[in-house]
């Protein structure tokens, strides 16, 4: 199963995606049920936004920390609407597309 796949089974099974995205791999976090967990990295600790970054404390060497939220964001909407369009399971297809919309009202979010 890869990273898109494990995303939309979060999605599916209730967790939330957040508007923040993992320090180390730059990936959307979700949080479930209080834990905060990258598909890539496992669950990251205390996760927080500093002007347009996400950073993790108590960590030692964050190095992705400078990749701009938005930057992420739409990098993530690209990927998700190549995989919407090659998707035929209706499922999938509507995980896909409310991923998308959160994307998006999460990148609406950042410019107020």
């Amino acid at each position: 199963m890869d990273e898109t796949d494990e995303m939309v089974r979060l999605l599916l099974s209730g967790v939330k995606m957040l508007g923040l995205h993992c320090p180390r791999c730059g990936l959307v976090l979700f949080d479930r049920g209080g834990s905060v967990i990258c598909v890539r990295c496992g669950e990251v600790r205390v996760v927080r936004e500093e002007g347009g970054s996400v950073s993790e404390e108590e960590s030692g060497g964050v190095g992705d920390a400078d990749i701009s939220v938005k930057d992420v964001f739409e990098r993530k909407r690209v990927d998700l609407l190549k995989r919407l369009e090659s998707e035929s399971d209706p499922a999938v297809i509507a995980a896909l597309s409310d991923a998308i919309s959160k994307l998006e009202q999460a990148r609406r979010g950042l410019e107020k």
